[in-house]
């Protein structure tokens, strides 16, 4: 049995001279003409994000160099994160064209918790075919919470807020069958279905429908040989992406 606990806590400020970007704004998309640098004034556009995330993976496996071999597990992910958005206040001609003297500012709180329990099971027969079968159960619920205000989305008006809640379950399949012609070439070919969680899109400037969580079929086709380098896998996934490496120097991952 194995256990992997992770926990990462972050703080990133971004700032960027957007000055001559807002002077080409106001003339490409209100059609002002002439815009000098005084009249737009200095403008800085910023981002500040806070985020932390734990995460837990257990997976019991079989022991043993016996024909049937198993896996199940578990995985818990709980993600909080917080970002703001905006410019400092430009200049003069911006409150002539907006009616409020800023462009925008955003912010936005996130919340996701998820599950997923999987397992898998395979078996070797005719000394060098495999089969295996899997199938990975997921659950998650996420919120966030967005204000945004500004003269390109709230004019004059107060701050508008939203609540995007969104949350999804299922099962996912995977079936692999391997040939392994001799000790440094393995064949395979895979059906899958991978998950990503979904979740709402920020308005611009009203709310967006509901992203659903992407899941679709995924089919592989691999040929390992000697100078295979590794394999990378999704964390709480029963799913593995492989990295090769051929005789040319170059490499090559699946999605």
């Amino acid at each position: 049995m194995t256990s992997s606990s992770a926990y990462y806590r972050r703080q990133t400020h971004l700032e960027q001279d957007t000055s001559e970007v807002a002077q080409d704004f106001l003339t490409a998309l209100f059609g002002v003409p002439g815009v000098t640098y005084a009249e737009a004034g200095p403008v800085t556009a910023f981002e500040t994000d806070y985020s932390s995330q734990f995460s837990e993976e257990v997976r019991l496996t079989s022991t043993g160099d016996g024909a049937f071999q198993w896996l199940v597990g578990g995985f818990y992910e709980d993600y909080k994160a917080n970002t703001a958005i905006g410019t400092t206040t430009p200049g003069p001609i911006v409150t002539a064209v907006l009616t409020v003297p800023s462009y925008f500012y955003l912010t936005f709180d996130n919340d996701l918790k998820q599950y997923a329990g999987f397992g898998e099971a395979s078996y070797r027969f005719l000394d060098n075919f495999k089969v295996t079968a899997g199938l990975r159960y997921y659950s998650y619920k996420s919120t966030e919470d967005l204000a945004e205000s500004g003269g390109l989305i709230t004019g004059p008006g107060p701050p508008i807020t939203y609540s995007l809640p969104a949350s999804a379950s299922g099962v996912n399949p995977k079936l692999n069958l391997s040939y392994e012609p001799t000790k440094d070439l393995t064949l395979y070919v895979q059906a899958a279905k991978g998950f990503r969680p979904g979740g709402g899109n920020a308005p611009s400037p009203i709310t967006c429908p509901q992203k659903p969580a992407a899941v679709q079929p995924r089919f592989d086709l691999e040929l390992r040989g000697w100078r295979e380098t590794a394999t990378v896998r999704q964390s709480g996934d029963h799913q593995r992406r492989p990295l090769l490496r051929g005789l040319d120097g170059h490499s090559a991952t699946g999605d």
